[in-house]
């Protein structure tokens, strides 16, 4: 047999449950609207191009400019690296 504390706990998580379904649902169509603007901002540069192609008309490029020469500091030679301690401990028996 089910007691009310039970009963009570089964409502609170399938109204919990309601709210997570809800909230991914909320989430998802975000998603989703998110995605079918991006197609279309990726369409409509397609679609740009294409009639840029078909009409024929090349664009020039613009000059790239020269990127400027920049000297690096001749780095240094770090010192050697010293050698590892011996390590200290009690002798081995003989």
């Amino acid at each position: 047999m089910t007691t009310s504390y039970k009963l009570a706990a089964i409502a609170e998580k399938r109204a919990q449950k309601k709210l997570d379904r809800e909230a991914e649902e909320q989430a998802l169509s975000a998603a989703r609207k998110a995605a079918g603007e991006k197609q279309a901002a990726s369409e409509a540069r397609l679609a740009a191009k294409l009639e840029r192609i078909a009409s024929g008309v090349v664009a020039e490029p613009e000059p790239e400019p020269e990127p400027e020469v920049v000297e690096e500091p001749v780095a240094e030679k770090a010192p050697p690296k010293k050698a590892p301690a011996k390590k200290k401990g009690r002798p081995k028996k003989a």
